[in-house]
């Protein structure tokens, strides 16, 4: 009996060790194909640590690769991808988790990708093609980022297309965007009203510092991006919510008359409303924009409100507002633009928030100064506003 123990003690050691070697063969011959035809792929596939990879392109044509890679997110920490151009100069070398990007080739004869894998296993693929730069990303949340080229002579354009649910939005915000040049710009669904799913939200062209959100009225949105290769750009990194239809938006406020947003009553759990309200650029020369708040009642201390003092998530906050808080605040933006977020959780809910927006004429040093009040709902607020009198 024990004779016949230690035999499949020995006999389950062996079928572990063949089936090892199987899956590391498996891994490696994932790791030893060269690309020939204009489109392939790397099956997106579990590289377990020691399993360190060549992938080279050996294509009839002298046209760019054009390579998005799929679920880098799950790169292990300490490995290691790079990619090679034809002439054997680096495109990318990246370590550890990443976004899903995409790179571009120039050069593909004897183009290469290689990867080394680190402590942990990794899990990624890729897809290629010599016909288009592309990139779909249809994640609840995602991050986004010009693709990794060369410098060379020429230009790549790349497209991003962006998919929500039916019952959302894409929001979209920049947290870099360093050029020095590029035609880039943004098409979805521009208002409510829009009968298309592809007007031109924003034109982006020439622009270097960082812009405001971006929203579009449908669940897509598309980015057009072509960048010269003559020099190195850091380029642009920007991540995108699905937000709720029923309360988010961006607003412009083009009269001297108050603007109500969102409607006030019973809301939801798993609530993401996002917008902005901004005024035009001929208010803007009169007055600034100011918040009132109305009223405020929210279910629990999980559900909050932040204002920011301009047109994106990354602009300086101006308060967050939770259960609790006292109506009647007043905030004034100094840029023109209040971003908002409200977010709610999957428990209690309240009536919500109504909140006023409104231009209010800019203070001049002059010889007199009136005392205004304005009064919304059951309050009121004093505002002092200072004129110039002609002399």
């Amino acid at each position: 009996m024990a004779g016949y123990e230690k035999f499949r003690s020995i006999t389950v050691v062996f079928l572990i060790l063949c089936v090892s070697r199987l899956i590391n063969a498996e891994e490696a011959d994932a790791c030893t194909t060269t690309f020939s035809n204009s489109t392939g792929s790397i099956p997106v596939t579990k590289f377990q640590p020691g399993i360190n990879c060549t992938w080279r392109f050996n294509l009839t044509s002298n046209a760019s690769i054009y390579i998005n890679f799929k679920h880098t997110f799950s790169i292990g920490l300490g490995a290691a991808l790079q990619i090679l151009n034809g002439d054997n100069k680096p495109i990318a070398t990246l370590t550890g988790p990443q976004d899903e990007f995409l790179a571009v080739i120039t050069k593909p004869d004897n183009a290469t990708i290689m990867f080394q894998n680190g402590n942990s296993p990794s899990y990624f693929g890729m897809t290629y093609s010599t016909t288009k730069c592309s990139q779909t990303v249809s994640w609840d949340a995602a991050t986004i980022r010009s693709p990794y080229v060369p410098v060379d002579s020429g230009s790549v354009s790349c497209q991003y297309t962006i998919k929500t649910d039916n019952a959302s939005f894409p929001f979209l915000s920049f947290s870099v965007f360093d050029f020095t040049k590029m035609t880039m710009e943004v098409f979805g669904k521009k208002s409510p009203a829009s009968s298309s799913s592809d007007d031109l939200l924003k034109n982006l062209t020439g622009q270097s510092s960082r812009p405001d959100d971006i929203m579009s009225f449908a669940n897509t949105m598309t980015i057009q991006l072509t960048l010269p290769l003559a020099q190195k750009q850091t380029g642009f990194v920007a991540s995108y919510a699905s937000v709720s239809q029923s309360c988010s938006g961006i607003y412009e406020i083009g009269e001297e008359t108050p603007f109500f947003i969102p409607p006030f009553g019973n809301y939801s759990n798993n609530l993401d409303c996002r917008g902005m309200a901004y005024l035009n650029d001929t208010m803007k020369q009169r007055f600034s924009l100011t918040l009132i708040l109305n009223s405020l009642d929210l279910g629990d201390d999980y559900d909050t409100i932040v204002v920011n003092d301009g047109g994106s998530r990354f602009s300086p906050a101006l308060t967050t507002w939770k259960r609790g808080t006292t109506a009647g605040s007043v905030l004034v933006s100094s840029t023109g633009k209040l971003w908002m977020m409200f977010k709610t959780d999957e428990t209690q809910t309240g009536r919500g928030v109504h909140f006023t927006v409104r231009p209010q004429g800019k203070p001049h040093v002059g010889r007199n100064a009136n005392l205004w009040i304005f009064c919304a709902n059951s309050f009121c607020d004093l505002l002092a506003l200072a004129y110039v009198q002609p002399i």
